[in-house]
């Protein structure tokens, strides 16, 4: 056991997942603290939404980044959700933006990003985003877990100065009856 090497685990993991592994924990063990996932841009069609994506050291107190803080990257397994449930597809984000496409069922669908919370990072939604996913807060067919999850990252980015208040409380309005 003293010749085996964490490089070894994450190859073996690779070989036999067929992800990257290697890539994704390297940049998760070589990165400190966790990303923020913003949407900056989104187009909303009758059966898919296609989304920019960009990513940047997320620090909870709001200070500023340096040059070599910006350059920070990591690889991440974007995760996703709609009414239908968890997406079995996944994508990696490996560059500081990105473009995903998340097939709907309805032209007013919803889709959440970090479905299930699984990754450790934030996520800044637009608007619109916000708006739409309370049809599956009020129905619930979001899952308690991310229902919560929109709440702690809203909460957390007005406190990082990266939201405006604003959209935290047209967020907390969609969760009228919840009991959760």
């Amino acid at each position: 056991y003293g010749n085996t090497e964490t490089y070894d685990l994450w190859k073996a993991w690779e070989e036999s997942s067929g992800m990257p592994v290697q890539e994704m924990m390297a940049s998760w063990t070589s990165t400190m603290g966790f990303p923020l996932v913003t949407v900056t841009e989104e187009k909303w069609e009758d059966d898919k939404v296609t989304l920019t994506l960009e990513q940047e050291w997320f620090l909870s107190d709001g200070s500023p980044l340096s040059e070599e803080d910006k350059a920070k990257k990591w690889c991440i397994p974007l995760l996703t959700c709609t009414a239908e449930g968890t997406q079995q597809d996944m994508v990696f984000m490996r560059e500081k933006t990105a473009t995903i496409t998340i097939p709907l069922s309805s032209p007013d669908g919803w889709v959440k990003l970090n479905a299930g919370q699984d990754v450790p990072m934030r996520v800044k939604l637009t608007s619109t985003m916000i708006d739409r996913l309370g049809a599956g807060i009020q129905t619930k067919t979001l899952p308690p877990a991310d229902r919560a999850a929109l709440l702690t990252d809203g909460y957390a980015l007005v406190k990082a100065g990266k939201m405006g208040p604003a959209s935290l409380i047209q967020l907390l309005s969609k969760y009228v009856d919840e009991d959760s």
